[in-house]
């Protein structure tokens, strides 16, 4: 996801110049610069959740007893 928003981005901006107005450039690139930060920032949180652990769904009170009860 991320290689691809990268090089979406990189062509929007090779590609945006003279055969369009200059407005409907300016808005593409504008366009696309979000959405590439927006695909880093949740690369980012998303790497951050799997290393902190924080992606696990919590457990059940049953869960933990049976866990604590086998162990």
């Amino acid at each position: 996801m991320l290689i691809g928003a990268v090089f979406g981005a990189v062509f929007v901006f090779v590609n945006a110049s003279s055969p369009l107005n200059t407005v409907l450039a300016t808005v593409l690139q504008v366009a696309a610069s979000v959405a590439l930060a927006f695909i880093v920032f949740m690369w980012f949180t998303a790497g951050k959740r799997l290393r902190t652990g924080a992606a696990a769904p919590p457990e059940s009170p049953e869960e933990a007893s049976t866990a604590a009860a086998t162990c």
